[in-house]
């Protein structure tokens, strides 16, 4: 599914978690939505109507509401409580309870021009395939989180690969994407402490060589020193 909405810049991973978990707790609660015919005019002063922009809808209206009746709004159209429900102008096809959605999972939210932003999200069977691969990139994360530095750099570049065309939740895919990055800090500060230690040899053997040189008489050092390809050693 689509759902195209006006806003003005891109939804933090915490709201993202937060839309989720509304949807999620509304299929939870099995809402029946309700549908119903009303005059234009008095459905249009409903609080928190959701209605498509420019848009010219017939007299009368069709109104879908998600687990409130329609003829209390149109009776108390003004009353706040109606800012927590989902009412829309729509002569489309819904389902009759949220519980039909069985599932869901938001996979992405993007612009698609200035000031508007569109969810895409999945229901059903899509949605249980999310989770499942979900859990399938949890455990390949942790069994990486558990292998040795020397292993790991090639490790995190398969697994970022593999993360970028999963469809799964766009939550749990930046929860996946710090996990990585927090072994790609592992692997540069391994690489780091490695070149290190490859320095402090070279040099050590360098300078070791050169004293027992000089103290044996000797202007020339012939040595072999293996301290991979870092040219700043090389220098030094």
């Amino acid at each position: 599914m689509r759902f195209d909405f006006a806003w003005n810049k891109a939804l933090s991973t915490a709201e993202l978690a937060e839309v989720e978990t509304i949807v999620r707790e509304r299929i939870k609660e099995e809402l029946p939505v309700h549908s119903y015919i009303a005059p234009l005019e008095k459905a249009l002063n409903i609080k928190a109507l959701r209605q498509v922009f420019g848009e010219r809808y017939p007299d009368p209206v069709r109104v879908l509401s998600v687990g409130q009746e329609v003829p209390p709004m149109l009776e108390d159209p003004a009353n706040p409580a109606w800012e927590d429900k989902s009412v829309e102008f729509c002569g489309g096809t819904h389902l009759s309870n949220t519980r039909d959605a069985e599932r869901f999972a938001l996979i992405e939210e993007t612009g698609i021009a200035k000031g508007s932003r569109r969810i895409t999200a999945v229901t059903k069977d899509g949605a249980k395939a999310a989770e499942a691969l979900e859990e399938e990139f949890a455990v390949l994360l942790a069994v990486a989180e558990g292998k040795p530095e020397e292993a790991l750099e090639a490790e995190v570049k398969m697994l970022s690969m593999r993360l970028g065309p999963l469809s799964i939740s766009a939550v749990e895919k930046e929860r996946f994407r710090t996990g990585l990055e927090a072994l790609v800090v592992r692997v540069k500060k391994f690489k780091k402490e490695k070149v290190a230690k490859n320095r402090e040899r070279a040099l050590g053997g360098v300078v070791e060589a050169a004293t027992a040189a000089a103290a044996g008489g000797k202007g020339v050092v012939i040595e072999r020193v293996d301290f991979g390809t870092d040219g700043k050693i090389s220098k030094e």
